[in-house]
């Protein structure tokens, strides 16, 4: 049998007085439950509650926040603890997705309310269900009206700063002028050649992440945009969440990245003291980067490259591996790490175009810094 529905009992600014109360609690009390939660109100949802002995029921609950692994909600009712559940939830493109969890907790609230706690079976992007703003200023290069024009509702929507462009003369000159955060540029834009737009911008500096928007497709192609110095490549047409995610994988820092010793206690001081060094380091490439020291590059890269991996931070290790390998492959030096220059002279012939695919490195390597996080995930 059903439970009664939630707007049968309580009016709607009942419940969303209690919400309110419940949110107010939590700020004061800091209640995350170890994980970071947003504000999710949505029309009553509809979760599937199947209970011990194979009983199905179905109720309507009020939602109230959700995070990466569950939801909050208030119901007229005790749910068991362990009882498996499916819920509708709604996201911001209006679709439905089924979600399947578990209720891992009841709590009485006040009256026949009670506040339960849904656990996705898999982790969730809250940004899919959320609309989660993004502190950015973003710099679109695109020619075809309908796709810029959908592009800039999309970045707005998630509170992206968007400035648009439809030739690459002014893009270039935009992004060497003005700071951003990101750029989105299409490299077939007229009076744009794509890989030379994206060296020059490197040889002046900008090494904020440059992502191709590309109706081309293909292994080889995206490879070939990377190698110039291309972040990352978005093909189009474009799903809204795609674009919204590789956004957010660059200037969003919501998204954290956590070492693999944070849940050692015993190295949680020194994990944390080396992510607050971390920026410095990082910084440092950007540096050599600017002064043109292919040297001073490399140092940095197997610095980072051993202390990364020795804090646990395999990911970024792994870009300053690649970085020393760019040398070595590509520079004529006997030792990359030698590389040196005496006025406009370079030890080798590939010393400019190292230092040009250098800065896409550099690049990707700090947007991950950004995202570094102190003590064990949520």
């Amino acid at each position: 049998m059903d439970s009664p529905h939630l707007a049968n009992l309580l009016p709607r600014d009942k419940v969303d007085l209690v919400l309110d109360n419940l949110d107010r609690r939590d700020v004061e009390a800091e209640q995350t439950a170890g994980e970071k939660f947003y504000r999710y109100r949505v029309p009553p949802l509809l979760i599937e509650l199947h209970e011990p002995g194979g009983t199905i029921k179905h109720m309507r609950i009020a939602t109230r926040s959700m995070g990466k692994r569950s939801l909050r909600f208030i119901h007229c009712g005790y749910v068991y603890p362990g009882t498996r559940c499916a819920v509708r939830l709604t996201t911001v493109e209006r679709a439905w997705i089924t979600v399947k969890g578990n209720v891992v907790s009841c709590e009485h609230v006040e009256g026949r309310l009670h506040e339960g706690r849904i656990e996705f079976g898999e982790p969730l992007d809250p940004a899919r269900f959320v609309p989660i703003k993004v502190s950015a200023r973003v710099l679109l290069a695109e020619s075809i009206p309908s796709m810029r024009e959908m592009a800039r509702f999309v970045l707005q929507k998630i509170g992206a700063d968007t400035t648009w462009v439809d030739e690459g003369g002014a893009a270039i000159h935009r992004l060497v002028t003005e700071e951003f955060d990101l750029a989105l540029i299409d490299p077939d834009l007229p009076g744009l050649d794509g890989g030379a737009a994206v060296r020059r911008l490197r040889k002046e500096g900008v090494i904020i992440p440059v992502i191709a928007f590309s109706t081309r497709i293909g292994d080889e192609l995206r490879q070939t945009y990377m190698d110039v110095g291309f972040t990352d490549v978005l093909h189009k047409p474009v799903e809204r969440h795609q674009l919204v995610d590789v956004v957010r994988s660059y200037v969003d820092q919501d998204v954290g990245i956590y070492s693999a010793l944070a849940a050692d206690p015993e190295l949680e001081e020194l994990v944390s003291q080396f992510v607050g060094a971390l920026p410095d380091m990082l910084g440092l490439c950007r540096v050599h980067h600017k002064e043109d020291d292919l040297a001073g590059i490399v140092h940095c890269a197997r610095h980072i490259k051993g202390a990364c991996g020795t804090y646990g931070f395999a990911g970024l290790a792994d870009v300053a591996c690649e970085m020393e390998e760019l040398t070595r492959s590509r520079c004529q030096c006997i030792d990359p790490g030698e590389c040196t220059q005496t006025g406009e002279e370079k030890c080798c012939a590939e010393h400019p175009l190292v230092m040009e695919e250098m800065g896409g490195h550099i690049n990707h390597l700090i947007a991950l810094g950004r995202r570094v996080r102190k003590g064990p995930p949520p």
